[in-house]
């Protein structure tokens, strides 16, 4: 981990490939392996790196949830959202699990069960900015208007909105989206 930090990720995947070799169900040592080949553009290697951890442990949200995200940034979002669809079951109420789930059906038009799904994230965090914005626009997209007016006010209250995510709120809320 410490290569990884200090920039010599070539040492730090040798490193974590040879706590792999020795404890396969090394969870965190497998995250920190995919997430590293991510950053080098290698989003094949990492996928492959989480299924194999998949297959030793297919319950395992962290590692269902890391390998959905490198699908969804593979462009593999159907694969993203089977995969995360099959796991639901396992992922209980975890919050960033429900909130990835969401965006997906989002991106599907799958706006009730996208609602639904961010409703269940919001549970562990009310407050986070970014998942009241997405239940805010899927309850506005499924003609739910009122009430994705007021999600999105909650949204924008937090003070913790992206610049382009606050301009984005304040044109729906103005009537403008």
């Amino acid at each position: 981990m410490r290569d990884l930090q200090e920039g010599r990720a070539t040492e730090g995947r040798e490193t974590l490939r040879k706590v792999l070799a020795d404890d396969p169900e090394q969870v965190k040592a497998r995250l920190a392996l995919a997430s590293s080949l991510v950053s080098s553009k290698e989003a094949g290697a990492a996928a492959d790196v989480l299924t194999e951890g998949l297959m030793l442990l297919p319950t395992n949200t962290a590692l269902t949830l890391a390998l959905a995200q490198v699908w969804a940034g593979a462009g593999k979002q159907d694969d993203a959202l089977t995969l995360l669809r099959q796991n639901l079951p396992a992922a209980g109420n975890d919050g960033s699990y429900h909130a990835m789930y969401a965006r997906l059906l989002q991106g599907r038009k799958q706006y009730k069960a996208s609602a639904e799904h961010f409703r269940i994230a919001l549970r562990e965090r009310p407050e986070e900015p970014s998942w009241l914005v997405g239940l805010g626009l899927s309850l506005h997209d499924a003609g739910e208007r009122p009430e994705a007016q007021l999600v999105l006010k909650r949204a924008l209250a937090t003070g913790k909105l992206a610049p382009q995510l606050r301009v984005l709120v304040e044109q729906l809320l103005a009537g403008a989206g």
